[in-house]
């Protein structure tokens, strides 16, 4: 909408001197700036120029805005860590409290193999098991029927 409106509006013809490197600068890019001539890619080049100009003189606000964001995102990552550790505890306890009675029949070797189990399972299932999941497993497990 705004490129029809540019296009009716009257040019002005400016005329000015740039160094050779510079003409080259512009003549390599205007097809990569999906431009067709060189007055259209100067004219790219100015907005996007005064754009950032002008980005710098707002950055306090853009600044602020940006750090209220980022805190609003911190604070929602806390409160679905807090959830998630929260679950797992709740899981942990549940584990430790029903094989509490369990460990003291095991030797010290077989605490270590079935703790490598448990590391190996978290491993396959990207860090997290339920105690459902656990005990699905063990029923499902043949070695765990020996």
């Amino acid at each position: 909408m705004e490129e029809k409106e540019q296009a009716k509006k009257p040019k002005i013809k400016y005329g000015f001197r740039i160094h050779e490197d510079i003409s080259q600068l512009i003549d390599s890019h205007v097809p990569v700036a999906n431009t067709q001539t060189r007055s259209a890619f100067i004219e790219e080049a100015v907005r996007f120029f005064c754009c950032e100009l002008d980005s710098k003189t707002h950055q306090n606000v853009i600044t602020s805005e940006t750090a209220r964001v980022i805190r609003d995102n911190i604070k929602n990552l806390e409160n679905h860590l807090a959830y998630i550790l929260y679950n797992i505890a709740g899981e942990q306890a549940n584990m430790g409290l029903i094989l509490a009675d369990r460990l003291l029949n095991m030797t010290d070797e077989e605490i270590r193999a079935t703790r490598n189990d448990a590391y190996d399972i978290i491993r396959r299932r990207s860090g997290f098991i339920s105690f459902s999941d656990a005990m699905n497993n063990a029923r499902f497990d043949p070695e765990s029927e020996e």
